[in-house]
């Protein structure tokens, strides 16, 4: 008799669902020059319906920045201090 295998297909994650990798600064630097070039070209009415999105991004891209500075103060620290060090003031 012959065994029948079935080959089940890997379920395959909706694109709104899917894990994405982070966005860069870099990527949202270009999407900030995106739309101030946009805001650049419309009328000043239009201009004031992308205030949202270019604010958006830049507390976006700030965020980003404090916390890359942040890592890089406490690795700098780290780097600084011994590990077997107490942690307690002297």
């Amino acid at each position: 008799m012959m065994s029948a295998h079935i080959r089940m297909k890997k379920p395959r994650k909706d694109w709104s669902t899917r894990k994405l990798p982070p966005v860069t600064i870099e990527e949202i630097d270009r999407h900030l020059d995106f739309v101030a070039n946009l805001m650049a070209r419309s009328s000043r009415e239009d201009a004031d319906l992308c205030l949202p999105i270019y604010r958006r991004l830049l507390r976006e891209r700030n965020t980003r920045r404090d916390a890359d500075t942040l890592i890089a103060d406490a690795l700098a620290r780290a780097a600084a201090h011994k590990p077997d060090q107490s942690l307690r003031p002297h």
